[in-house]
């Protein structure tokens, strides 16, 4: 990642997103990086969930919103982007897909 955004994301939106208590569940694919992220939890106000499967390579972020917004984002250095797309049919369907992974690899 990019290391101008994770200062970003470190020092300005965990502690926004913690600061208006709301609260994150997150799936992502098992690293170390992702390791030390997942310790951080407690003060993140957030629970990761570390995925040790060779399918789940996930190289960008989907972000559900309950209002019915869904954002995705590519943070790698060669593509850098987001859009926003609001739908509540879309959000149903990534929010079926997220809840299944989730109990799928919840131990």
């Amino acid at each position: 990642m990019d290391s101008k955004l994770k200062n970003y994301l470190d020092n300005e939106y965990i502690p926004k997103r913690v600061k208006a208590k709301v609260f994150a569940k997150v799936i992502v694919p098992y690293s170390k990086d992702n390791e030390e992220y997942a310790k951080k939890d407690k003060n993140s106000l957030r629970k990761t969930l570390l995925v040790k499967d060779k399918m789940f390579n996930m190289e960008s972020e989907i972000n559900l919103y309950d209002s019915g917004k869904v954002f995705i984002a590519m943070f790698s250095k060669n593509e850098m982007s987001g859009l926003v797309i609001e739908s509540k049919n879309l959000y149903s369907s990534l929010k079926t897909i997220f809840d299944l992974l989730w109990k799928k690899y919840e131990s």
